[in-house]
C-alpha cells in the first residue's frame, strides 16, 4: 500500500467525496463534510484499487475516523464502500451520502433518470433555478443517471440486503450534484461505528437510459430476488385488465363483453367491492358493501367464465383519523417519523382522512391483514390486489415500541415480505398483486400494476417522462399491467364520499383529447405490458361515439396475446435508430383526486408511432410497431420503411 495524490476518477467527474448527517433522534440533524475532517490520507491498495482515510473531527472527536475503498472492475465501473469508527460523541451517524458526485452542468441543459416505477426522466435547461432538481426513495430500482448530448454519467448502489435508500440530485450554478443517500439504524452499538457494505457503482457511459438500464442489468439478474422470482407465472396468458371500480354488475358486465368481444383471457381489478369509502377506513374493508352472498355469487359468476379477478385491500396504510386508531393498535404498528408523528398522508381530499404508513414491524396490523385476506379466500378469490407495499414500503421510521433501530435498517422490506410469505404459505394457490414494479419484492408477488403509461394524465410535471427502464432490466421476471386510460376522461366517484366536491361541469373530454386513450393503450403494450382500461362502463360500450376506441381495446389485445413470446417472454432489445413524425397530442391532467378548479389540457408532441424492439427465448426478433393515431403514418427502422394504417399493431419478425 503506497500513498498517491489522487484516484483516477473520469475526467467528467469534478469531484467524489462523502457527507453525512449526525443527531440526537431529536434535534436537527448537523451536516459533517468530507472536507471538514482534519487529515486526509490516500492510498493506492493495487493496481487499480485505493483507499482514502479521513480522521479527526470536531463534531464527533478526534478519533473518528472514514475510510472508502474503492476498485476499477473490468468493465469500467468504480465500486466504492465506505465505513466510519471512533465516534466518541452522543449524536448518532443518521444518514451517510455516499457516493456524492459533483459534475459539470451542460449549457444544453441535462437529463436525469431515477429508478422511480418504470423509470422517470427529468429534463432540466441550463437556466433552471438552483437547488434540489429530483429526490426521494428508490421506488423501483437502485440506478440513476444523468446524460447529455450522447454521454452520461451513472451511479446506483447494489444492496441485496434491502436497506433504505434515496436519491439527491441538485443543481449549484454551473455544477450538478447527486448523493446516494443512505439511511443508518440509529441504535447504541451502531454509534461508534458502522459500514455500507455493499457496492456503490460511479460509471461514464455512451447512450442515455436504455444503456444506463443495461448497466444495471448485468448485476441485476445476479440477485436473489429475481433469481427466486415466481417461475411459471399464472398470470402470463392474461391479455386484457379491467380496473373497475363499484357494484357487482357495474364491473363484471364489461368484463363479460370484453372477454366475449376480445375471445382472449380478461382479469378484472376490481375496486369499491368493500364497504368502507376508499382511501378512508382502512383497514375496515370487510364485508362487502352488497354482503356476502352478493360477493361470493359473483365470484363464482366470474370463475364459471374464466375471468379472473382480483379485489383491492390496501397492504400498507391504517385511517389515523379511524376512531380505534391508537386503542386498536394502529399507532403501536405504524411508522413514526423523526418528530414523534405518525407518517401520515391525506390521500383522499374528499373525506380528508389520512392514512398511516404501517411499518414492517406491526404486527397488530399484519394480523389484521391475515384475517382480511381469509374471508376474501373463503369468499371464492383467486387473487388479491394489496395496494402500496410495492412502492411505499421505504421510510425510515423512529416507533420507539418497535424492536428494530430508529432510522435506517432492512426492517421494511423483511416485514413485508414475510407477511406475503406467511400468506403464500397459508394459501399457496392464492395470485397476489402490489402496486408498481419493484425489484425488493420480486419474487412475493405475481404482478404489479403500473401508472407510468399514462404518466401525461397522471402528473402535472410537463419536464418529467417515462420509459420503460424496469422492462429493459427485469422483463419478465413479473406480470405488468396498468395505465390510467379512461375511455371518457372522467375518473370514478365512489359514491359513499360527499356529494359536494364532484365535479359540475363535465366536458366531452373524449372529443377534448381524442387520442389519448388510444395513446395509453398503445405506450402500454409497445412497453411489455398487458393492456389495460379503467373504469368502464356497458354505456360506454354500447354508445357509438366510443366504438373506434372500443375496437382498440379488442383489437390491441388481440395483438398483445399474439406475441407474448415477445411482449411476455422476451427481452428488450436497442430501441435506437427509428424515426416517425411527432404530432401534437392532447392530454387531460386528472387523476382521482384532482378538483375542478384544478383541471388543466397540456398539449405535448409525442411519437405517432410507437415501436420497441423486442427478442423471443429461441432468439428471434421482432420490431413491434403500433400506430394510434387515426391516419397512415409512415415510418423508418433503420434501411426499412413502414407505412402504417390507422390504428395497427404490427410485428414485423427480422
Amino acid at each position: 500500500m503506497k500513498k498517491c495524490s489522487s484516484i483516477p476518477f473520469p475526467p467528467e467527474l469534478k469531484n467524489v467525496t462523502w457527507s453525512m448527517q449526525a443527531g440526537d433522534l431529536q434535534n436537527n440533524t448537523i451536516e459533517l463534510k468530507a472536507d471538514m475532517m482534519k487529515k486526509q490520507q490516500l492510498f493506492q491498495t493495487g493496481e487499480n484499487s485505493y483507499t482514502r482515510v479521513y480522521s479527526g473531527s470536531e463534531l464527533l472527536g478526534r478519533d473518528f475516523t472514514v475510510r472508502e475503498d474503492w476498485r476499477l472492475d473490468d468493465a469500467g465501473r468504480w465500486a466504492g464502500k465506505l465505513e466510519f469508527s471512533g465516534n466518541t460523541s452522543k449524536l448518532y451517524i443518521e444518514e451517510v451520502h455516499f457516493p456524492c458526485i459533483t459534475m459539470p452542468f451542460p449549457q444544453e441543459g441535462i437529463r436525469v433518470l431515477v429508478g422511480v416505477s418504470q423509470g422517470w426522466v427529468y429534463t432540466f435547461n441550463a437556466d433552471h433555478e438552483d437547488g434540489v432538481l429530483a429526490s426521494g426513495a428508490f421506488g423501483s430500482m437502485r440506478l440513476t443517471a444523468a446524460f447529455a448530448n450522447g454521454r452520461g454519467v451513472y451511479a446506483d448502489c447494489r444492496d441485496e440486503s434491502n436497506q433504505l435508500h434515496d436519491f439527491l440530485w441538485r443543481k449549484k450554478g454551473d455544477t450538478l450534484e447527486y448523493h446516494s443517500v443512505h439511511f443508518l439504524p440509529c441504535a447504541p452499538r451502531y454509534r461508534k461505528s458502522s459500514k455500507i457494505k455493499f457496492e456503490n457503482s460511479i460509471v461514464t457511459f455512451d447512450g442515455d437510459w436504455y444503456e444506463a438500464a443495461q448497466i444495471y442489468r448485468k448485476w441485476a439478474l445476479t440477485t436473489r430476488n429475481y433469481k427466486n422470482r415466481i417461475r411459471n407465472n399464472r398470470q402470463r396468458d392474461l391479455a386484457l385488465w379491467l380496473w373497475n371500480r363499484g357494484d357487482s354488475e357495474h364491473v363484471i358486465q364489461p368484463a363479460e363483453r370484453l372477454a366475449k368481444d376480445c375471445g382472449v383471457p380478461v382479469a378484472l381489478d376490481w375496486y369499491w367491492w368493500h364497504n368502507n369509502p376508499y382511501d378512508t377506513n382502512y383497514p375496515n374493508f370487510w364485508p362487502p358493501r352488497e354482503g356476502e352472498a352478493v360477493f361470493k355469487k359473483a365470484q363464482q359468476r366470474l370463475k364459471d367464465q374464466g375471468i379472473y379477478c382480483q379485489v383491492y385491500i390496501n397492504g400498507l396504510t391504517w385511517d389515523v383519523d379511524l376512531e380505534g386508531f391508537e386503542s386498536d393498535g394502529g399507532l403501536d404498528s405504524a411508522v413514526v417519523d423523526r418528530d414523534g408523528k405518525v407518517h401520515a398522508v391525506e390521500f383522499n381530499c374528499y373525506t380528508h382522512h389520512r392514512l398511516g404508513y404501517m411499518c414492517g414491524e406491526g404486527d397488530i396490523f399484519k394480523k389484521r391483514m391475515m384475517e382480511l385476506v381469509d374471508h376474501l379466500v373463503e369468499a371464492g378469490l383467486p387473487g388479491i390486489y394489496m395496494d402500496m407495499i410495492g412502492c411505499a414500503a421505504l421510510h425510515p421510521c423512529y416507533n420507539r415500541k418497535h424492536h428494530h433501530a430508529p432510522g435506517g435498517g432492512s426492517y421494511q422490506a423483511r416485514g413485508y415480505r414475510k407477511m406475503i410469505k406467511d400468506i403464500r404459505k397459508k394459501y399457496p394457490h392464492l395470485q397476489l398483486s402490489t402496486e408498481n414494479c419493484n425489484e425488493i419484492f420480486m419474487d412475493c408477488f405475481e404482478s404489479g400494476i403500473i401508472l407510468s403509461p399514462s404518466m401525461e394524465r397522471c402528473c402535472n410535471q410537463e419536464w418529467i417522462d417515462s420509459f420503460p427502464v424496469f422492462t429493459a432490466v427485469y422483463h419478465g421476471a413479473n406480470t405488468l399491467f396498468g395505465n390510467y386510460a379512461l375511455l371518457d376522461g372522467i375518473p370514478p366517484w365512489d359514491p359513499l364520499w360527499p356529494p359536494r366536491d364532484r365535479w359540475k361541469n363535465e366536458e366531452d373530454w373524449h372529443a377534448v383529447c381524442p387520442d389519448q386513450f388510444a395513446l395509453e393503450l398503445a405506450r402500454t403494450v409497445s412497453w411489455g405490458m398487458q393492456p389495460t382500461v379503467c373504469n368502464i362502463t356497458m354505456e360506454q360500450i354500447n354508445d357509438p361515439k366510443y366504438a373506434e376506441d372500443y375496437q382498440w381495446i379488442v383489437d390491441i389485445s388481440r395483438f398483445y396475446y399474439q406475441n407474448r413470446q415477445y411482449l411476455y417472454d422476451g427481452t428488450l432489445l436497442d430501441p435506437s435508430g427509428f424515426e416517425c413524425r411527432n404530432i401534437p397530442v392532447k392530454f387531460l391532467q386528472r387523476g382521482l383526486f384532482t378538483t375542478e378548479e384544478k383541471k388543466n389540457i397540456m398539449l405535448r408532441e409525442r411519437p405517432a408511432v410507437f415501436h420497441n424492439l423486442w427478442q423471443a427465448p429461441d432468439g428471434r426478433q421482432a420490431l413491434i410497431l403500433i400506430n394510434y393515431t387515426r391516419q397512415e403514418q409512415q415510418c423508418r427502422w433503420h434501411n426499412r420503411e413502414f407505412n402504417l394504417p390507422p390504428r395497427s399493431c404490427h410485428a414485423i419478425e427480422l
